[in-house]
């Protein structure tokens, strides 16, 4: 039947036995959920923050009381390796940092950020907003003291943890500074 359907060249010169042994380890692997079969569990409840992810759009929060952008407007999720949907930060407290043009270099000591904006997990709660994403926090970011002045701002995002141990980051997002 199968020797319709496959060129001549692509066919074996002689049938397989059935029960040899490569197929009888196969047929027991895949009866048992060997490899590929199921999820691997890589440690950690599935509940633990152990990723955060910022969106950023390349616009400004815009003000009823002047005409300018007066800051900015990011959504922040918060995942498991083990579940890619948003989970709610439930401890710790989430910073939003904006550097006016750059991005921090890891070889220079560590640059303070133009602006920090700081979310206590108590906080947090509040802001929460579920979507086909998960739970995820649309934080508005008014603008305090001095505009930037470079031509662009770089957003970023950490979790410090409750307690000792190393905060969580996302990849920094360049974007358009709207509020020169």
């Amino acid at each position: 039947m199968m020797a319709r359907f496959l060129p001549r060249r692509l066919l074996p010169a002689a049938p397989l036995p059935l029960c040899s042994g490569v197929w009888l380890l196969v047929l027991i692997l895949a009866l048992a959920g060997g490899p590929g079969c199921g999820s691997l569990r890589l440690g950690g409840d599935d509940q633990e923050v152990q990723e955060l992810h910022l969106l950023v759009a390349p616009g400004a929060l815009p003000s009823l009381a002047s005409p300018r952008p007066t800051g900015l407007v990011v959504r922040v999720f918060a995942s498991s390796r083990v579940r890619a949907k948003g989970l709610p930060i439930r401890a710790g407290t989430l910073e939003i940092m904006a550097y006016d043009g750059t991005i921090p270099d890891a070889a220079s000591p560590a640059r303070p950020p133009a602006q920090l904006w700081v979310f206590p997990a108590a906080k947090l709660a509040a802001l929460a907003a579920t979507s086909s994403l998960g739970t995820g926090y649309e934080l508005e970011l008014p603008w305090q003291g001095p505009r930037p002045t470079a031509g662009r701002l770089v957003i970023m995002a950490r979790l410090v943890p409750p307690r000792t141990g190393p905060a969580i980051f996302t990849a920094p997002s360049v974007i358009p500074n709207g509020l020169k």
